[in-house]
């Protein structure tokens, strides 16, 4: 279980987040200051009451500027009849387009009080004030900037715009849009459309006229029954729009310039690993060793040539240590009712805390494997985490062997690329979990928040986040440490690192339906997310390694040419009795363990003495050595160890519902 540390830690953050959410809500409450534009037409107060609610007239007004945005102003005559109402709300899809600047206010330029709501795909303008009543007829006017919502094809432009929308409860009984250009246009050049009915309907009981070169009208010629709407298509000729280059521009940085900060980040890591993190190429071919560098051990090896430590290497030292007398593999076939299994029962041969024959490393490993017991069945340390803590103990000792023997330089414990790194992706991931929770209800939010505690948890008590590189060097060991949640909490919190940033990322860079605000966070989440993993991947070749260390470099991949091609010296093992379980560590580390075996068929025809199996009687070198190296490296693996747009008249024609705004609308 999960200390109690951790778990208070925990349950602060869920309770800090709970806080943090609501107040990121893009909601916003403003009173509307008095607009009083004078293109725009304005028609006495009225004030009736009628028995039912309905909207006696939506006039819309589309005044549109050179540069592609327009100005809309929809004036609403709502009828509350006798029911009594704080007032009306109207939503408006959003989806690719930006609507800015919005003001509500009377037929007198009066102010009225609104709240504006952000959602996913729309905004939600919610008129009233809630702690007053209103029955009968009541005239509203709402004012907004529209961007983005021209579309652009190579023979016209076009203004594909829902006028009414089509999700009101109530009956519209007028509906009508005028069109206003910014410079005259022979009508000849033209092409109007509009659609009625409900959403998808193409029936044009509608009508439209160009009352002068400048402006065009467009109305319904009777009601609108609830959930029917107006939508209109104007096609405009090339060259009455025309975008500034600066808009454009202005337009792409505030879509994708917050993927300018992981191009940042690239070019100043790049920068860094030219200065730090490239070491010095060495110009003559790869020379065949026939053995490892300065009697370095297959950890070492691994770890020389820029590998991560892995499985892999875990076995090869074990089978090392083996081979060196200091404990004994027994091979023990564990029989289920449907199957059998292999399991190893290590037993301890000699004492080595004191010993001169064995490295730091080694000690560690050791220490670590058997706990104070004289032996021990690897199978039984699957699911306590021992194994992984192993794992992350030994390579420290492992690295800083190689430091203070001058592999690597001494400051080599001053790279801190992983842990920015991982701290920017937290970041990243809290904006992914902020943003979502917003969209999906705080709720999930919260649950996002639970699963992000877990999985980071989970690595940094793992302590596996940096192990491919010199990350935090250390010698120390808290006795009695383990993970307790052992491999299955990592491989889970690398399922919750998909699901839950993976997904956020790629609907960030591909989702553009959305609402553009909620699109912005989404990939300045993403872009941070993305600046994390460069810091982490660089982290990876950043460390350089001494003129020691590149020479021994040169000289492993040598010895792994050696291991390659052992088959040509076959001749020359005859007369090296312990060659064979010498070098088959090395062997395992390379992943060359199959060649290496088949260059001893007919030499080596005895099992080891270090190796007890109930298959002795049938020893076959090329099965032993395949088998010890994928059965013990499988072991370590399941222990827990290291781990543009469509066009209103294209593709059939338009439709009621189709193109730009729409949405609707009702009383509350």
């Amino acid at each position: 279980m999960f200390s109690r540390p951790a778990i208070l830690k925990g349950i602060g953050i869920l309770i800090l987040l709970n806080f943090i959410i609501p107040s990121f809500s893009l909601a916003s409450y403003q009173p509307a200051s008095s607009f009083s534009p004078s293109s725009f037409s304005s028609s006495p107060p009225v004030s009736s009451s009628l028995s039912s609610e309905r909207i006696e007239s939506f006039d819309a007004q589309i005044d549109l500027q050179k540069d592609g945005s327009f100005w809309v102003k929809e004036r609403i005559v709502y009828n509350f009849g006798t029911s009594f109402k704080h007032g009306i709300y109207r939503i408006i899809p959003v989806n690719k387009i930006r609507i800015s600047k919005i003001k509500v206010f009377d037929d007198n330029n009066k102010p009225y009080p609104f709240k504006v709501e952000n959602k996913f795909y729309s905004l939600r303008i919610k008129i009233g004030n809630p702690n007053k009543l209103l029955k009968g007829r009541h005239i509203y006017n709402i004012l907004y900037k529209v961007d983005r919502a021209v579309l652009f094809f190579k023979d016209h432009d076009e203004i594909y715009w829902n006028v009414t929308g089509d999700k009101w409860p109530v009956t519209i009984e007028k509906a009508t849009l005028t069109l206003n250009l910014p410079r005259v246009v022979n009508p000849a050049r033209l092409n109007l459309k509009c659609f009625t009915g409900v959403y998808g309907s193409t029936e044009g009981r509608c009508a439209f006229f160009v009352t002068d070169s400048k402006k065009i009208t467009f109305q319904r010629l009777e009601n609108l029954s609830p959930n029917h709407g107006l939508t209109i298509v104007a096609g405009l000729p090339k060259g009455l729009i025309r975008i500034p280059f600066y808009r454009k521009l202005w337009r792409w940085l505030q879509d994708y310039g917050v993927f300018l900060i992981p191009l940042a980040v690239l070019i100043f890591l790049f920068g860094q690993w030219c200065e730090k993190g490239r070491d010095r190429k060495i110009k003559k071919s790869i020379v065949v060793q026939y053995e490892p560098p300065d009697n370095l051990r297959p950890m070492e090896i691994q770890a020389i040539l820029g590998e991560s430590i892995d499985n892999k290497s875990l076995a090869a030292t074990l089978v090392d240590l083996a081979v060196r007398g200091f404990l004994k593999i027994k091979d023990i076939k564990k029989r289920g009712i449907f199957s059998s299994s292999k399991s190893y029962k290590l037993i301890k041969l000699k004492e080595y805390k004191d010993s001169s024959e064995i490295l730091d490393y080694e000690k560690e490993f050791l220490n670590q494997l058997f706990g104070g017991k004289e032996s021990v069945r690897l199978s039984s340390l699957r699911g306590s985490g021992k194994l992984a803590e192993l794992t992350d103990s030994v390579l420290g000792v492992c690295l800083q062997g190689l430091v203070d023997k001058g592999y690597f330089p001494k400051d080599s414990k001053k790279t801190h690329w992983s842990l920015y790194g991982i701290i920017i992706i937290f970041i990243g991931a809290l904006f992914s979990g902020v943003a979502f929770g917003i969209l999906i209800e705080s709720l999930f939010a919260l649950l996002w928040a639970f699963f992000l505690i877990i999985f980071f948890r989970g690595l940094f008590a793992k302590r596996a986040l940096f192990k491919e590189k010199l990350i935090s060097i250390s010698k120390t060991k808290t006795e009695g440490s383990t993970l307790e949640s052992g491999g299955i909490i990592i491989y889970l919190n690398y399922l919750v690192f998909f699901l839950f940033l993976i997904i956020p990322v790629f609907i960030a860079l591909f989702f553009r339906n959305a609402n553009l605000r909620y699109l912005f966070g989404l990939r300045l989440m993403a872009s941070l997310i993305i600046s994390g993993l460069l810091f982490k991947v660089f982290d990876y070749f950043m460390v350089k390694r001494t003129e020691k260390g590149i020479e021994a470099r040169w000289k492993a991949l040598g010895f792994g040419e050696f291991i390659r091609t052992a088959e040509k010296y076959r001749a020359q093992f005859y007369e090296k009795e312990n060659i064979f379980e010498e070098y088959l560590p090395y062997a395992i580390v390379f992943g060359l363990t199959g060649k290496w075996a088949k260059a001893f068929e007919d030499i080596y025809q005895d099992p080891p003495s270090w190796y007890d199996s109930p298959l002795a009687d049938s020893f076959s070198v090329a099965a032993f050595s395949n088998s010890l190296s994928h059965n013990l490296s499988s072991s370590f693996s399941s222990s827990g160890g290291v781990s543009s747009g469509r066009s209103g008249f294209s593709s059939g024609g338009g439709f009621s519902g189709g193109g730009f705004g729409g949405g609707g609308g009702g009383s509350w």
